[in-house]
């Protein structure tokens, strides 16, 4: 069964209600990029420290490279490490950290289940109480298997796959295995000549996600790309980008007038939409540095309700036009992004 949430407060909520339904011995894991202190925060730690007493297992993949560290160097937040290191230290035989020194940028939720239907929440949301202001979606998919793939696969590296009646196949980047999907998936979709139109939303661009979208361009097809008015980092690089792309036939731009966070590519054809949504953006890094983790999926229950959603959201666009930016920057910020 897989559903979408679309708000900060909802994940919030459907975070606490999962925790909650852990019992002993079941395995949690938090997979994110940047998680900041604050009321939502300490909730969900709170309701994790309950788990803990109940002898829930808990493992936090929480990126603590250079990466993230440049990126709260940039935006001037704080994190919420200090208080998850306290958690550990005071709960050391059931909570831990991951051991990973790679950038991890993936965004997963897992709550593996012993002895009942385990829950995999995906998508693009970081934690934070900033993020509450932000346009974000998280993909809920529950199922008997899906424990064991994600934690065998992104927890103990074993190679392992899912039934082929599983709705969904995840696509990700291992950078510690030297697994990279996720440009390649995302071209393989986009040059499919049996989908004649794309409906894109990513925060951020540059020149390598150009390149991927002209594929969907080289047969003809539609490309409707949704990108913030203002990100909150690589905005010269976005507006250089948008420029150059407007330019091509068949594309049509909008701008969000919010942040909006969302990371999809939805494929349409006459009688079926392919979905890739998840945690990279159309960037270098997300291609070839930063750990990922996307799902694809034909699921025609999702995707309709992906399609609503993105409908809700181009009301809430404005068209783009080219608008000035700082030449240097721009280059700056893609040879960093």
């Amino acid at each position: 069964m897989l559903n979408l949430i679309t708000t900060y407060d909802d994940s919030i909520e459907v975070f606490c209600e999962e925790i909650a339904n852990c019992k002993a011995e079941d395995q949690i894991v938090f997979s994110l990029y940047i998680w900041e202190p604050g009321p939502s925060s300490i909730r969900v730690l709170k309701e994790l420290e309950r788990a803990v007493q109940r002898n829930v297992k808990i493992i936090f993949d929480v990126d603590h490279s250079y990466v993230v560290k440049f990126a709260r160097f940039v935006e001037k937040t704080e994190t919420f490490m200090g208080e998850l290191t306290k958690f550990e230290k005071k709960y050391p035989q059931n909570v831990s950290f991951s051991s990973g020194l790679y950038p991890n940028h993936k965004k997963y939720y897992l709550f593996k289940r012993n002895n009942s239907i385990s829950t995999l929440i995906f998508g693009s949301m970081n934690l934070g109480d900033r993020f509450s202001g932000w346009k974000d979606l998280l993909v809920v998919f529950k199922d008997f298997e899906i424990g064991e793939y994600i934690f065998n696969r992104f927890m103990l590296g074993k190679e392992t796959k899912l039934s082929n009646s599983c709705p969904i196949k995840i696509i990700a980047n291992e950078p510690e295995r030297k697994i990279f999907q996720i440009e390649n998936t995302l071209d393989e979709l986009l040059s499919n000549n049996t989908y004649t139109n794309y409906q894109v939303i990513t925060p951020y661009i540059d020149q390598r996600g150009l390149v991927l979208l002209k594929k969907a361009l080289d047969h003809k097809a539609k490309v409707q790309l949704i990108v913030p008015a203002q990100a909150n980092i690589y905005q010269n690089a976005n507006m250089r980008t948008l420029k150059i792309f407007s330019h091509f036939d068949g594309v049509t731009i909008y701008l969000y007038k919010k942040m909006i966070h969302v990371k999809l590519t939805l494929a349409t054809a006459k009688n079926k939409q392919m979905l890739c949504i998840g945690s990279a953006n159309l960037k270098k890094n997300s291609f070839d540095k930063l750990g990922e983790f996307n799902g694809l999926t034909g699921d025609h229950g999702l995707n309709q309700q992906i399609s609503s959603e993105i409908n809700s959201i181009i009301k809430d666009c404005k068209m783009f036009k080219p608008t000035p930016y700082k030449k240097i920057m721009s280059r700056i910020e893609e040879f960093l992004g």
